[in-house]
Formats: structure tokens, C-alpha cells, sequence
């Protein structure tokens, strides 16, 4: 199998699957802090 790791992409990603307002946790000047609920998460 790592014979065909050169042909993997270079750049890696996480794409969170629900990502929305109800996943979130702000501060009180409503920046973003926290993102929840990885349960459907995929790794690219």
C-alpha cells in the first residue's frame, strides 16, 4: 500500500458533515469558538 502513497493529494481536509448555527458555540461579541458534533465527519 505505500507504494501508492506518492499518488495521494499533497493537501489534507476535514469536512464536518453538519456543520450549522446549531453546532456552534460563540462568545459574547458572536465570534465563533468552538465547532460540535464531528459525528459525521470525513477526512479528505
Amino acid at each position: 500500500m505505500q507504494e501508492l502513497f506518492p499518488y495521494l493529494p499533497k493537501q489534507k481536509s476535514i469536512l464536518h458533515g453538519d456543520y450549522g448555527y446549531d453546532n456552534l458555540l460563540l462568545n459574547t461579541q458572536h465570534q465563533v469558538t468552538a465547532v460540535l458534533d464531528w459525528g459525521e465527519m470525513l477526512l479528505l
